[in-house]
């Protein structure tokens, strides 16, 4: 494979897509590192500061919401289509603990001793995902070595000093000093680590990520037959909506993330408004507070796409409320089918 460097923007990308093929296709498993130059070079428009010393917090605010929140333990990332893939490589995954991602719905199993694996439909969940793990390791090294490089990254490191209710916002001030960080980004940092923000912190202060992939040997074999078992676990739902509708109908598959066309369609956010506003409030998801604030405030039609970003933190924090969003859906004639198939992509019809 030619390692130039390219010329043009679209060389770029190619490079970058080449690589990562080339290399996952590779027997064995990958480092991450091996991605870094050429992500770089593709110069993405979510990851800008990919080359600046200063860490990107936004680019890994980004990532760390497409990720679990065991991502700081990970050190090994296991890419296969089934469960039976990842049984014939020697991982029962189906005994591993369920992770999700606040971003993103693909499922991931995590084993609790470093071995995270995410399930991939396809080829485009691979072009998702590989640019995800590579900006996530490059901004977590760039805090760590400005961590290493400060006096509050070695107390952090030596556990000379934690986290508790009397500490945390002075830690908070010498971590915003030694990252170069201003007050809204050190909060965007706590919330892209989530609930293990203070372990992730020491984390980032005591180890250098260096992730490791590895893509399970596939075929054409495995996704028609994993095809074939979404499609038969779709159908009795498909034909139950059509049950009064003799006169056969086209169908029409899209490829997007489940909430894309329910939120179009369902209209759930724009009536339960005063819910959603409640959440923003009172959690501030990804610092979306203030910009919702003055959208409403100018009557902007921006207000509605952020309430819908809302939309997904008030489902992961009010327990219950997925049902109440699935069930208003269906009474708009939008029916979730979970896991069709047993194969973990979702479907609605």
């Amino acid at each position: 494979m030619e390692r130039q460097r390219p010329d043009t923007t679209s060389d770029e990308i190619d490079l970058y897509i080449r690589t990562y093929y080339s290399l996952l296709r590779s027997s064995g498993e990958v480092r991450v590192r091996s991605f870094e130059e050429a992500h770089i070079y593709s110069k993405s428009s979510l990851h800008e500061g990919a080359a600046d010393v200063r860490p990107d917090i936004s680019a890994f605010s980004y990532a760390a919401g497409r990720v679990p929140e065991a991502m700081p333990d990970v050190r090994r990332v296991l890419l296969g289509q089934a469960e039976e893939q990842f049984s014939s490589a020697g991982s029962d995954v189906n005994s591993w603990e369920r992770q999700i991602a606040r971003g993103r719905r693909r499922p991931f199993r995590y084993d609790g001793r470093g071995t995270l694996a995410a399930f991939i439909a396809s080829a485009s969940d691979i072009d998702d995902l590989v640019p995800i793990l590579v900006a996530y390791q490059i901004e977590w090294n760039k805090m760590h070595i400005l961590l290493v490089q400060s006096e509050i990254g070695r107390l952090l490191a030596s556990g000379e000093i934690g986290y508790h209710a009397g500490t945390e916002a002075a830690i908070d001030e010498q971590v915003a000093l030694a990252l170069d960080l201003d007050t809204e980004l050190v909060a965007r940092l706590k919330q892209a680590l989530g609930r293990s923000y203070a372990q992730g912190v020491r984390s980032i202060a005591t180890t250098r990520f260096d992730l490791r992939l590895h893509l399970l040997a596939g075929s054409f074999n495995h996704y028609q037959r994993a095809a074939q078992r979404w499609w038969r676990g779709i159908e009795p739902v498909y034909q139950r909506t059509r049950a009064d509708r003799p006169r056969k109908r086209p169908i029409y598959f899209v490829s997007s993330n489940v909430h894309s066309l329910a939120n179009l369609l369902g209209g759930y956010a724009i009536e339960h408004k005063g819910e959603l506003l409640q959440t923003a409030k009172a959690h501030n998801p990804d610092s979306v507070w203030p910009q919702l604030e003055r959208a409403l405030a100018e009557g902007s039609d921006e207000a509605v796409n952020l309430l819908y970003f809302v939309l997904r933190a008030h489902v992961r924090l009010s327990p219950g409320v997925m049902n109440h969003v699935q069930r208003w859906d269906e009474s708009n004639g939008i029916v979730t089918v979970p896991d069709p198939g047993h194969v973990e992509v979702g479907a609605q019809v």
